[in-house]
């Protein structure tokens, strides 16, 4: 395995991913996990793949960025695949929490999510260098769809009863989806060819990263449907906060710039002339010497080589080349028979299969700022890189490579910014020598200070590793202090909170328990004055005024029900007088009824015998005087029949009283009602005329044919219409009566209010004065 080499830039991602495995660690341990809290832990564990496996590769391979030749590998295929699954499985959690309303659509959705991965997938071949940027696109893409989801869920929870809870937490979850389509977005934006500045988006999609590892589970658990465990979440808090802190001062950008101007100041304008001695070169360094007349734009974008004819032989490599391979990255590369344009990759190479040339041999991009030119003249060739950034950095370079026919090579130095950690320069003469991140074992020479005579090969001194070296150096110690944190975190603090948080609050629930079991002893020990010492004094307080209070309740108690119990004796005698006295008064409510009952037979056979006296009289009178008797002697046995009627009715009301007396209630027998009502409301009509000469009233009746029988007892339903129309009458015949007093009588069939069958109702109506508002209440007293 190679060398392995920290530099901050990886580190930061490094931390990003073990924050991001912390959380997944987190939900791991969570006990029932719903579908959402699955897919969840699926995205954080893609995110934390897709991070550490491209900056392991960094550093095992001596690269600050990871660069295209590793997204073909397996490896680096796989980390893209992964990384890319991470937002369909966000798109699905979102589905999923607090209940899936969209069943149908979430697995359509997890079909073409997944295509769509495959497709990023393919891209790689296409355009290598935007492939991590397509990878973070999709990501991002598929957190946004899963934003609108939740949205969609929270407006249609609003009518459906759904609790608070469940509506808050999916606003709250659908805003830090927000922070990873920011996040990853800015990322993208930053790997996708780059441009000016990005390396403080950078820093702030770092952040946003961050913020997501870090606060989105701490949210998430708060409206999960899972059980969760303080301490956990206690101490994955904290080691989260800490990778936080470390990760953003490892992006630090000013930080980073002190160490590349520490490791390579800028050098000052200067020349660089190989002269070639024989079968080596004599290097001398020279004021600068820098044609202005560059010559033809050769239009070159990023990754990209123009082939160039020359008018003179020139002498390299034991061969005289008449065709040159210009390319963007800084190089010139022989093209003859031995070494075909065409034979080598077109993106930037880690492995030369050809002698090469390099006034700066880094991954230069035209296609984002400057220009490279190219001017032929009989005895030389200038070709001019003028103010071409570096990918992803950004600063200008200013280099000139003047090919002499007499085999003389000038490097020429006009500006050449402090980052140029990532090149290299110098002559190799020779093919299969590697170029980048493996000049271990090779004779290096920094053309840039070495002065004299060098042997033929000379090799190509890779400024990128020995910059990494030094980064590794200068990082390793703050390596050892994250390290020693994390380890802190996870070894000593879960052991500080069982003492401080975790344990004084076990033995105060356990004295909950006891004090709930009725254990009012229970009392807990004071062994530090903090909060939670605070807690179990006020715990032992109130145990104290329990039993205190509980003392104070049996006496209390005690004396209470003797006063009760004298109170009971007393209302047991108080009622004993109230059930005598409710005895009495029922006794004088029956013999006032029993009175009430027997007094309407006696008026008519009163007023009856009263009009046979006054008959007997005009009898007499008539008899005396020879008239007709016939008359009078009818209306005397009409009369004698109504008093020996209500005569019989007297013993009936007495006699039915005696059978309530002996059985309580008379026997029901069918009674035609039509004629019943009839024969009564003539009976109590002639009864109340013959005590009132002067009553007169106008009856009028209603029967309804289909009234027919209904079982009764009939002296019972007898002695209500009695009461009830002698009522009437007397309503009718006050002054309160209208100009025509009226009494209506009807019956009709009709169902009961229970709807348990037929009955038969019988209405009796006035248009007297009605009964007065204080007598209502007292209408069905017995009586």
């Amino acid at each position: 395995m190679s060398r392995i080499l920290v530099d901050p830039l990886n580190l930061n991602y490094v931390l990003v991913g073990l924050a991001a495995l912390t959380s997944a660690a987190y939900f791991i341990r969570v006990r029932g996990k719903t579908a959402s809290t699955w897919y969840m832990l699926g995205a954080l564990i893609a995110m934390a793949i897709f991070i550490l496996v491209q900056a392991f590769w960094a550093f095992t391979h001596g690269a600050i960025a990871v660069e295209a030749a590793f997204l073909l590998t397996p490896a680096g295929m796989a980390s893209v695949v992964v990384g890319g699954l991470g937002g369909p499985f966000l798109a699905q959690a979102a589905y999923r929490f607090a209940g899936n309303p969209f069943r149908r659509e979430a697995n359509g959705v997890l079909i073409v999510s997944i295509l769509s991965i495959l497709a990023s997938t393919m891209w790689v071949y296409v355009n290598t260098s935007s492939a991590t940027a397509v990878s973070r696109w999709v990501v991002a893409f598929w957190a946004l769809w899963g934003v609108m989801v939740l949205i969609r869920k929270w407006r249609r929870a609003e009518g459906s009863g759904q609790s608070a809870r469940d509506r808050s937490g999916m606003l709250a979850v659908a805003g830090f989806l927000l922070v990873v389509v920011a996040s990853e977005v800015l990322f993208g934006f930053n790997q996708y060819r780059g441009s000016p500045g990005s390396f403080g988006v950078f820093v702030l999609g770092q952040i946003l990263q961050f913020t997501v590892v870090l606060a989105f589970p701490v949210v998430y658990v708060q409206f999960a449907k899972e059980p969760t465990t303080f301490q956990v979440r206690l101490v994955g808090f904290v080691l989260l906060t800490v990778l936080s802190v470390f990760g953003v001062l490892a992006a630090n950008e000013s930080a980073m710039d002190d160490q590349r101007a520490a490791f390579d100041p800028a050098p000052a304008p200067h020349s660089l002339v190989f002269t070639p001695v024989g079968a080596d070169f004599d290097l001398r360094r020279t004021s600068l010497s820098f044609e202005s007349d560059m010559g033809e734009d050769l239009r070159l974008g990023d990754d990209t080589k123009a082939v160039l004819d020359l008018p003179f032989g020139f002498p390299f490599a034991g061969d005289t080349l008449r065709m040159v391979v210009v390319s963007a990255n800084g190089s010139i590369e022989p093209a003859s028979a031995a070494y075909p344009f065409g034979s080598f990759s077109e993106e930037f190479p880690t492995v030369a299969d050809r002698p090469l040339i390099a006034p700066w041999y880094t991954d230069l991009n035209p296609g984002a700022g400057g220009s490279v030119h190219a001017r032929t003249h009989p005895d030389r060739l200038v070709v001019t890189w003028r103010e071409v950034p570096e990918w992803n950095y950004f600063r200008p370079h200013s280099v000139q490579a003047v090919l002499h026919a007499t085999g003389q090579i000038d490097f020429n130095y006009s500006e050449l910014p402090f980052d140029t950690h990532v090149g290299a320069n110098g002559i190799l003469v020779g093919p299969g020598l590697p170029l980048a991140g493996g000049a271990a074992g090779l004779t290096s020479l920094d053309p840039l200070t070495g002065i004299g005579p060098v042997a033929n090969p000379i090799a190509i001194y890779d400024r990128r590793l020995e910059f990494k070296a030094y980064l590794h150096r200068e990082t390793m110690p703050f390596v050892w202090v994250v390290l020693g944190t994390i380890a802190f975190v996870l070894l000593v603090a879960p052991l500080f909170f069982r003492l401080t948080l975790t344990r004084p609050l076990d033995r105060l629930l356990m004295g909950m328990r006891k004090v709930n079991d009725g254990d009012l002893e229970a009392e807990l020990p004071v062994y530090v004055k903090d909060e939670f010492g605070n807690l179990a004094q006020n715990f032992n307080q109130m145990t104290r005024s329990l039993r205190t209070y509980s003392g104070d309740m049996e006496s209390l108690v005690a004396e209470r029900t003797r006063e009760l119990n004298n109170s009971l004796e007393t209302l047991k005698a108080t009622q004993e007088q109230l059930v005598q006295q409710e005895k009495l008064a029922s006794l004088g409510q029956l013999t006032a009824g029993i009175a009430h009952e027997i007094k309407n037979p006696l008026n008519f056979i009163n007023n009856f015998a009263e009009v046979n006296t006054e008959l007997a009289d005009e009898l007499t009178e008539a008899a005396a005087k020879g008239e007709d008797l016939t008359a009078i002697i009818a209306d005397l046995r009409r009369n004698a029949e109504v008093i020996a009627d209500h005569g019989r009715r007297a013993d009936s009301i007495v006699r039915s009283m005696m059978e309530h007396a002996r059985r309580g209630a008379a026997d029901k027998e069918p009674v035609e009602v039509n004629a019943f009502v009839e024969e009564y409301v003539n009976l109590a009509w002639h009864g109340h005329r013959a005590a009132n000469s002067g009553f007169n009233v106008t009856l009028d009746r209603s029967y309804a044919d289909d009234a027919g029988s209904a079982m009764m007892v009939r002296q019972d339903m007898a002695r209500v219409l009695i009461n009830l129309l002698g009522n009437a009458f007397d309503a009718v015949s006050g002054n309160g009566a209208q100009s025509t007093p009226t009494v209506s009588v009807a019956t009709r069939r009709g169902t009961a209010a229970d709807g348990s069958g037929p009955v038969v109702v019988i209405e009796i109506r006035d248009n007297g004065p009605g009964v007065p508002p204080d007598l209502r209440q007292k209408i069905f007293e017995p009586f």
